[in-house]
């Protein structure tokens, strides 16, 4: 039988056949067969393992939260909390606490009173018996679904008894209560019976951007008191929120302008110097 030749006139039959799983040798069959096996049993473990950890991770709801600020440059201040449900379950807040652990207050030659606005608050603080000091609103009631984000915002006052004092509550020999110019405060949420999460401490104060307004007419020992209260603040550990930030930059501007006021007056020998030096503008009036 004559064989059928290709093109180039060898026999087809002489052509290499395709590697194929029947025409492989037994000890490459073997190898093939051990790799595919191998591959099977790697796959079925970790899809074992994903199931195991299925089974004994608890179904729960967990808080965190992501920012915390305290919006206090207005007559109604309030704590604004960013949390997120990072478990699997729903999260029901039924419970928000702010603490204050620190006051920062003037003495009385720098004594001015700050009447909270007539509104209803979520939490009011009694710092004035003693601190860390805590308000509690248990009206919060919220549910934050999972993997989803919400906004809690607490509105509080704190009871350091300015109000009492303004409004001629107290008696006239009672002690004169203390400004609370600044403090350090912090929040706890409770959801889901006693799960619990806090955030803080943020540094921030009591709406006192109009006290330090009364650097304008200070003089160098009134300004030492000031200085002394800006000192104060910048050494609490802690974040600080904007408007105290902002507030206590402006305070160091006005002091550094007042010094420089006072340092370009000519001294004239021998008569006193009556005029007032020149004071910047009051930042608190329009």
């Amino acid at each position: 039988m004559t064989p059928i030749l290709d093109s180039s006139g060898r026999p087809i039959a002489d052509e290499p056949r395709p590697a194929t799983i029947r025409n492989l040798s037994a000890g490459s069959k073997a190898t093939l067969l051990c790799g595919a096996a191998l591959l099977t049993f790697i796959s079925t473990a970790v899809s074992n393992v994903a199931t195991i950890r299925d089974f004994f991770t608890e179904d729960a709801a967990e808080l965190v939260i992501d920012d915390m600020d305290v919006v206090d440059d207005s007559p109604f201040p309030y704590v604004d909390l960013i949390v997120r449900n990072v478990g699997n379950k729903v999260a029901s807040i039924t419970r928000v606490e702010l603490t204050v652990d620190h006051l920062v207050t003037s003495d009385e030659g720098l004594a001015m009173g700050n009447v909270p606005a007539d509104v209803e608050y979520h939490v009011v603080i009694p710092v004035l018996d003693g601190l860390p000091a805590t308000g509690v609103d248990e009206s919060a009631g919220r549910k934050v679904a999972p993997d989803d984000v919400d906004r809690v915002r607490i509105r509080y006052r704190l009871d350091d008894g300015a109000a009492d004092f303004m409004s001629g509550s107290f008696d006239a020999d009672a002690e004169l209560p203390p400004y609370v110019v600044a403090f350090r405060i912090s929040a706890t949420i409770t959801y889901n019976g006693d799960q619990t999460v806090t955030a803080g401490p943020v540094v921030a104060n009591n709406n006192s951007l109009q006290f330090f307004g009364q650097l304008a007419w200070s003089g160098p020992e009134e300004r030492e008191g000031f200085e002394t209260i800006l000192s104060e603040i910048e050494s609490l550990d802690g974040e600080t929120s904007l408007s105290t930030a902002r507030m206590v930059s402006l305070a160091h501007n006005m002091i550094q302008q007042l010094q420089a006021a006072e340092e370009s007056v000519p001294e004239e020998s021998g008569s006193p110097v009556h005029d007032d030096p020149p004071r910047p503008p009051d930042p608190t009036l329009p």
